[in-house]
């Protein structure tokens, strides 16, 4: 990115963009951004990190390289990131590197805030109930007892009460800990508690007020005829609410036009401001206090509205449901990635790209994926997508310190790009990045879309994993089977795998052969060669005697170290006469004379050798005719200067 670039860039962070409130934010920042040509990279966790656990730490590792130094300067949603710790060194890395930071809707010290001013905006809605409506009983439903949003909103209640001449009554104070249980708790409260009922129940916010309206309305009490109610904050839900609540909006539009500003000013002058900026609220009176008629909604319209957004958004669900399934059936992630191409275009975005960690691609069983991403280290685009060209799946590897090629040309085309993580708890797998224009993009699809790819990627990897750990043992059981088997100095069968071959050559569909011949070797002289020489010559005549036998014997025979010098060869033969079989003794004796010859050594290495051929029978005993082959080697044995032993019995 060039320097130019670099000072039209800025980053925006938070968590959450799919809660409609925040990407309402969003959506308000990257427009005013794009009005002065200025580019929005955002930086998203869907997890606010507040009980900062396995997940939460897979999430937040979006945080982790979020261009400090590399951008002009930093928007942060400090509310919406509920890990301070997390929040202060994003704050502290920009101050060290001389990066100014914005925040909304929270204070950090050395920061232009953009607060909302909601001491006011709440004052102007208990003075309208008390001075404009002149009510003089009236109830307030507190949040949380001991919330600083919540004590503040109580005192500017005592406030108003007190310039009005109206004594506070204690018995007149609930807390509904901003939502519905406790609040439904606390209105019945306040209708039980004897005192006469209240004119008017002032609410800490929208969703209390709603449950207040509820519980006013089960108990035979209609607002705001007898009894006014009123909320605040403004949410989505209280738009379908009737009646309509008199409440106070976060003027988000302003709040985005005035982080921006900020930064306008720094890049054009080069100085930046910190301190506070409050933003008013919008109050609006309406129905529940009477300042307006209640106009009932038609309600046929209101549901079949309802059921066209839900019909939408449950057919995404069954979407990414069913993406889910095909994927986690795949093999590999490039196969997987393949399922999402008919269904990526539901999010609206101008282009995606999908950038997994090469590790995880290689199945690198040693990869530490719990350890944070940075976003140049090497990379494999899995998946790139766009309006103008469709979709692809490249599996294009990026090389350490190299932005993926696609990144950079989203980059180019200057619209504000979304990144957020790929992640199974602390399993950290790549990111997504998504460039989008701010009034098309369905901000409320990307949590269900990022959960579908975050399972379906580890269930995959796991599978692949698992596949390879299975392939390991079973080399390893293979090998060790043939350690089970094998003479491990020699590498010609031991005692067990000589007689497990014998039974498998027996049991073989090829036919069973008419004649087995079975010769007994010893090495001749390997405790001379070992007191004279040592172990290490003696386990090279070991390895040249079985060498010898195993060339005597041919391919189809079976040959096995019995013991230190003891050898063991099979031939089977449908030809009594056979070659193999008559001329074994003589091949071997001539390719021990050819070693000694040729060897170089000191000592003469020599072999004795007795053979024994019998026909194949259902009665045949094996072991009788190796004693017989044995017997004679002995007894070649003894009338040599070689002898170091007795026949076996």
């Amino acid at each position: 990115m060039s320097d130019k670039n670099i000072r039209k860039s800025i980053g925006l962070i938070l968590a959450g963009i799919h809660d409609l409130s925040k990407s309402r934010v969003v959506s308000y920042i990257c427009s005013e951004a794009q009005k002065h040509d200025i580019q929005v990279f955002v930086f998203n966790a869907f997890n606010d990190l507040f009980y900062n656990d396995n997940n939460s730490k897979g999430a937040g590792s979006i945080y982790d390289d979020v261009g400090i130094g590399r951008l002009a300067a930093y928007i942060v949603l400090s509310e919406t990131i509920k890990d301070k710790k997390v929040l202060n060194r994003i704050v502290s890395d920009a101050k060290e590197k001389n990066v100014p930071v914005v925040t909304i809707d929270g204070r950090i010290e050395g920061c232009f805030n953009v607060l909302y001013d909601y001491s006011n905006a709440f004052e102007k809605i208990v003075r309208h109930i008390v001075e404009d409506h002149k009510c003089t009983r009236v109830n307030f439903l507190a949040g949380i007892k001991g919330n600083d949003f919540s004590e503040e909103r109580v005192d500017v209640f005592k406030k108003v009460l007190a310039e009005n001449n109206i004594e506070f009554d204690e018995r007149r104070l609930g807390y509904g800990d901003f939502w519905d249980a406790p609040a439904e708790k606390a209105v019945n409260a306040f209708l039980d508690s004897g005192l006469p009922i209240p004119e008017a129940i002032i609410c800490a916010n929208d969703a209390m007020a709603m449950t207040a309206c509820r519980v006013l309305h089960n108990r035979g009490y209609s607002v705001p005829g007898d009894i006014m109610v009123t909320g605040f904050d403004g949410i989505e839900q209280e738009k379908y609410h009737t009646p309509r609540l008199t409440t106070a909006y976060q003027d988000k539009k302003a709040a985005a036009k005035t982080a921006i500003d900020a930064i306008v000013k720094y890049l054009e002058t080069g100085v930046f401001e910190t301190g506070d900026k409050l933003i008013s609220y919008q109050t609006g009176c309406s129905q529940s206090c009477g300042c307006k008629p209640i106009v009932f909604t038609n309600v046929n319209e209101l549901v079949m509205s309802f059921y066209d957004r839900l019909r939408v958004k449950d057919e995404f669900f069954k979407d990414m449901d069913s993406v889910n399934n095909h994927m986690t059936d795949c093999e590999t992630i490039e196969a997987a990635c393949e399922c999402l191409g008919s269904h990526i275009g539901a999010l609206y975005a101008d282009s995606v790209c999908i950038a997994v960690r090469t590790s995880v691609i290689d199945l690198d069983p040693n990869a530490v994926l719990e350890e944070k991403i940075a976003f140049e280290e090497p990379m494999t685009t899995v998946v790139k997508f766009g309006f103008s060209y469709g979709f692809e799946v490249p599996m294009t590897q990026s090389p350490y310190g190299r932005t993926p090629p696609y990144i950079a040309e989203m980059i180019e085309r200057g619209k504000p790009i979304l990144y957020f993580p790929i992640h199974y708890q602390e399993k950290i797998y790549g990111y997504i990045a998504i460039g989008f224009e701010p009034e098309w993009i369905k901000f409320e699809n990307l949590y269900n879309f990022s959960s579908s790819l975050n399972h379906s990627f580890d269930t995959i990897r796991s599978k692949a994993m698992m596949l390879k750990v299975n392939n390991m043992l079973s080399e390893s059981n293979k090998k060790l089977e043939e350690m089970y088997v094998h003479d491990s100095l020699t590498e010609l069968y031991n005692r067990r795998g000589f007689y497990k071959e014998l039974v498998n050559r027996f049991n073989s569909e090829s036919g069973r052969p008419k004649y087995i011949f079975v010769s007994s070797i010893d090495l001749d002289g390997l405790k001379y060669i070992n007191d004279n020489f040592g172990h290490k010559e003696g386990d090279y005549a070991i390895r040249a005697v079985a060498g010898i036998i195993n060339s005597c014997t041919g391919e189809n025979g079976i040959c096995a170290r019995f013991g230190g010098d003891e050898f063991m060869a099979v031939i089977f033969t449908d030809d009594k006469d056979d070659e193999r079989v008559t001329g074994f003794a003589e091949r071997l004796e001539a390719a021990v004379k050819t070693l000694n010859e040729e060897s170089g050594k000191e000592y003469k290495i020599g072999a004795s050798c007795g053979t024994e051929i019998d026909a194949v029978t259902d009665n045949m005993d094996i072991d009788e005719i190796m004693k017989k082959a044995d017997d004679k080697m002995y007894e070649r044995k003894s009338h040599t200067r070689h002898f170091r032993g007795r026949p076996r019995d």
